[in-house]
């Protein structure tokens, strides 16, 4: 994508969202990127043959320590707004979470049966 390529869809991505919070950024890194953020949120604008595709980011070093989340989607998931894109990732985002928290509660339980703390 070329910086004007980024720079168009990012701000085309920016016009669809409602919360005036949300600001773009267009950098470089061996291709010309764009995201819109909000706080730590960053969603991801790409291009494809069927249309724009975004991705679920995610960088708050207190909330996360180690780095961030990020979600990707195959390129065949596009949407016509960046929240179209991401409900499918933040519901399995949700089922994810939820197994987890199941693991450590379990882990949990076993490891206060071993130690007794």
């Amino acid at each position: 994508m070329t910086k004007t390529e980024a720079e168009k869809l990012g701000k085309e991505s920016l016009s669809k969202m409602k919360d005036p919070n949300w600001k773009l950024r267009v950098w470089e890194n061996r291709d010309w990127h764009c995201t819109i953020q909000n706080g730590p949120l960053s969603i991801v604008c790409r291009p494809s043959k069927k249309g724009p595709y975004y991705s679920l980011l995610m960088s708050d070093e207190a909330e996360l320590p180690g780095g961030g989340l990020s979600m990707w989607t195959p390129e065949k998931i596009t949407s016509s707004i960046p929240t179209g894109g991401i409900k499918k990732q933040v519901r399995l985002a949700r089922k994810v979470v939820n197994g987890m928290l199941k693991a450590v509660e379990s882990a949990e339980a076993i490891l206060k049966n071993e130690t007794g703390d």
